[in-house]
């Protein structure tokens, strides 16, 4: 029995409520502070293309002092945080499984929203625009610290190595004269580890600007969440991801109307797992998807539409970190007026680079997202994977405003493999089976080493 009075909910969800507990969770933990500002989407997880309810109990893991090891609030009677920790981890294997991560992937396994990857150290001319326009539209901002061998490391200036962290606002601020652009962000420990520099919590700048501002933006709280310049921002984390729950925000618009195409597939050997581009003798077998746009989108005085795709890779393995992820990609290629993609597949000679809308680099992530600025016309899309027959199974979504996507049907494959009858006298089988589906890895996955 860990308290006496114990509540899903004390006055609510804040992000001040979680605290990350003793696994290197700090992806998840962040992810959920930044999603605090929308509680009706802690209901279920978007699990590849699926809406699901995973159920646990209330049974939840303690040191020999009754004090919960992992995830907890900072009011030791609401247990909101650690009950949704625990569903996470069911639905990945276990606890061990949240063993590193990215906060990526638990926005959008929370959201199911659209995920954009911005790497800071060439980051866009317009990066203050679109954080403000993400605060602005309620969409959910993370970012991540350089990693250094997969150990967290605590720096002079209060930053920590290969850690995430989550964006909770941002800031313009009247200062000497000049406009001071702030971002504010918390650290998932929710201690007293924070930026101690320029804009921190006691740092002198706060003096210099009107008291008003000051009361108003400053909580002199060791809490774990700072405020940081946008420079030292930009020199403090190598990346920040952006999750929306629609694409009105790669738009700056509000509540325009847009479609969603999901489609589930497969890379097959020998049939169409074909690999890079540069492939020329297999990169035709990949699977393609005809992007039909009619005509410009409702809100562009220019003749454009807005395309996004979404590709995903599936897991092959329950377990979270029994998966590798495969270098993937996502090119897109348009049609010449003279062919008519609905008769049957692209074929390999206008597969190149004279069709290639835009030059790709394969990424070893579980979801790649490109935005593409496109005329009216007739385009193909190819998931790949970087090495040829690779098999894998994937997840495609596209999003535009006047248009379709379909994958023709010459080119789809069973996903059901034949099973081979079974000799109920060969034990060998039925072990087979029991190791597939026992998941014996699970047992014991994280040690006492790693909770120390």
């Amino acid at each position: 029995k860990i308290h006496n009075a114990p509540q899903f909910y004390v006055q609510g969800v804040s992000r001040f409520d979680l605290l990350q507990g003793k696994v290197g969770n700090c992806w998840f933990v962040a992810a959920l502070a930044a999603l605090t500002m929308q509680e009706e989407l802690f209901v279920h997880f978007w699990y590849f293309g699926d809406w699901v309810d995973v159920v646990v109990d209330d049974r939840l893991p303690v040191s020999e002092r009754a004090e919960l090891i992992f995830a907890k609030s900072s009011a030791p009677n609401e247990f909101w945080c650690a009950l949704l920790e625990k569903a996470y981890a069911k639905l990945n294997g276990s606890y061990g499984d949240l063993q590193m991560g990215h906060i990526s992937d638990a926005l959008v396994d929370i959201t199911g929203g659209i995920k954009t990857n911005i790497f800071l150290k060439d980051p866009p001319s317009d990066l203050w625009v679109r954080m403000k326009r993400a605060i602005d539209l309620g969409s959910f901002m993370g970012c991540g610290t350089a990693s250094v061998n997969s150990k967290e490391l605590t720096l002079p200036n209060g930053m920590v190595l290969t850690h995430a962290y989550t964006v909770t606002g941002v800031e313009e601020v009247p200062y000497k004269n000049r406009i001071e652009q702030l971002i504010r962000i918390r650290n998932p420990w929710g201690n007293d580890v924070e930026w101690n520099e320029r804009w921190s919590d006691r740092s002198v700048q706060w003096n210099r600007i009107d008291p008003r501002i000051k009361a108003n933006l400053l909580i002199m709280r060791e809490d774990g969440e700072f405020w940081m310049a946008l420079q030292d921002f930009k020199r403090n984390f190598v990346s920040l991801v952006i999750c929306n729950l629609t694409p009105d925000f790669l738009k700056g618009a509000n509540q325009q109307k847009w479609s969603l195409s999901i489609h589930h597939g497969i890379w097959l050997k020998g049939q169409s797992a074909g690999g890079p581009i540069n492939n020329k003798e297999m990169f035709s077998l990949n699977p393609q998807y005809c992007v039909t746009l009619t005509e410009s989108d409702m809100d562009k005085e220019t003749n454009s539409c807005t395309f996004i795709s979404c590709l995903l890779q599936k897991p092959s393995a329950r377990c979270r970190n029994e998966n590798s992820n495969s270098g993937i990609a996502c090119f897109l290629f348009k049609v010449p007026p003279t062919f008519q993609v609905q008769n049957g597949k692209l074929p390999p000679t206008l597969l190149d680079e004279r069709y290639l809308v835009k030059r790709l680099q394969f990424n070893p992530t579980r979801e790649v997202s490109e935005v593409y600025e496109l005329r009216p016309s007739t385009y193909v899309l190819v998931p790949c994977t970087y090495k040829p027959n690779e098999e894998k199974e994937f997840l495609l979504r596209a999003y535009f405003q006047r248009g379709s996507l379909q994958n023709h049907p010459s080119f789809n494959f069973n996903l059901q493999h034949p099973t081979p009858a079974l000799n109920r006298n060969d034990n060998s089988v039925w072990k087979q089976i029991f190791d597939k589906y026992a998941q014996v890895s699970v047992v014991n996955r994280l040690s006492v080493n790693d909770l120390e």
